[in-house]
């Protein structure tokens, strides 16, 4: 019975109008923005390609000065022979915008600008030129040369948090986000279908063959795999789009982020976190019988859900590794939110993952249990709200 209710359920998240359009808008969007990528990255890719290739930087170089043409070319430059540097400047396009004239222990330096880029290397060059013709050892050469090129080490705290993985934070946030909005989504599902059989009172038929338990079962399970398919379709069309455009490559580099492992521990805590909400939802929903009355259920259920969505998003990057965010992490309906962010900014102990996956799949146990009560002693009272101390009072 529980699969033919799952069917029933499932089919009708796409007998929604509302959302096959709104899905099918996506889908336009994505491909239409794939290609105007395309066309805009493809067109500056194609610029850069054709661009000449680099070449060394030309420096003009009088007869006298001839002796440093050796010392230029190992330092990267192009030795540019002339009998008159200045005249060589004075034309529109000069292969060069720099000059050495004078001999090689008396140089003078010609150049379009008054502080050319060239000259701190220049006058390194000259240095070392003048040095190896005093006869100075080549070892006290190649000290002088470390201490020109002397580099400040900086001493710096380790970061922690987003500071130390912003793609990480970033890869997270998605993840919480994906999660919030299945969660949020199957709440308002649930809810809206209970009420929706109670008011039209197809349930009392429906209750003839099947158990009330089996029946919100199948309900959760239904609508639960529906939405999942609709937000995987979502998930598709950015892809798409995201490969029309070219991207992809350009978006390798988040595999070394664990990306694959994420997906994977989105999935797993996108169901914890939807049968923790739902199972609540079903129950509670079947103690009113008009849709007036379901924002009462559904209001602070969904409210509660922003509590540790935004605790992921900001007490996690803050305090990493404090004993209040491990704590919570591993607790129901906080462990679908936080725990897939601490695994996305940093490393989680594999025994802690598996502990918050089986207190929360426990959470889901025993919220799927008390819902299961609360709805099999409510669904059949018709035109009133029924207290949840009329039904524990039934049951003691």
């Amino acid at each position: 019975m529980v699969r033919i209710v799952f069917a029933r359920e499932f089919k009708n998240v796409f007998a929604s109008r509302a959302t096959m359009i709104s899905l099918a808008v996506i889908w336009v969007i994505a491909i239409v923005a794939g290609f105007a990528g395309r066309v805009f990255l493809g067109g500056d890719d194609e610029a850069a390609g054709a661009g000449p290739a680099p070449q060394a930087q030309g420096i003009y170089l009088e007869a006298g000065a001839a002796e440093l043409q050796p010392y230029l070319e190992s330092a990267g430059f192009s030795a540019l022979p002339t009998s008159n540097i200045a005249a060589e400047l004075a034309v529109d396009e000069p292969e060069a915008e720099i000059g050495i004239s004078g001999t090689a222990l008396d140089p003078q330096i010609v150049a379009t600008s008054p502080d050319p880029k060239e000259l701190p290397a220049l006058k390194k060059i000259l240095s070392t030129y003048l040095l190896e013709e005093s006869g100075v050892d080549a070892t006290v050469l190649a000290h002088l040369d470390a201490i020109n090129n002397l580099q400040v080490q900086t001493v710096n705290y380790t970061p922690s948090g987003i500071g130390a993985n912003p793609i990480g934070f970033l890869i997270g946030s998605v993840s919480a986000m994906l999660i919030f909005f299945m969660v949020m989504g199957g709440i308002g599902a649930v809810g809206a279908g209970v009420v929706e059989e109670k008011s039209s009172r197809v349930v009392e038929i429906i209750l003839t063959t099947v158990r009330p338990r089996v029946l919100l079962l199948g309900k959760v399970l239904g609508l639960g795999a529906g939405w999942v398919v609709i937000l995987f379709g979502y998930i598709g069309a950015i892809i798409t789009g995201v490969t029309i455009s070219g991207l992809f490559p350009d978006l390798s580099f988040l595999q070394e982020f664990g990306l694959a492992g994420m997906v994977a521990r989105t999935v797993l805590w996108m169901v914890l976190g939807y049968f923790t909400a739902t199972a609540l939802v079903g129950g509670l929903a079947a103690t009113v019988s008009r849709q007036e009355d379901l924002a009462g259920i559904n209001t602070p259920v969904m409210f509660i859900q922003f509590i540790p969505f935004y605790t992921a998003i900001y007490l996690i990057p803050a305090l990493p590794e404090a004993a209040i965010t491990k704590i919570l992490s591993v607790l129901p309906f906080f462990g679908p939110f936080m725990m897939p962010m601490r695994t996305a900014i940093g490393e989680v102990p594999l025994l802690e993952e598996l502990a918050a996956v089986g207190i929360n799949a426990l959470g889901v146990f025993l919220l799927a249990i008390l819902a299961g009560k609360i709805y099999e002693r409510s669904i059949l009272r018709m035109g009133e709200r029924v207290k949840l101390t009329q039904i524990f009072r039934k049951a003691a």
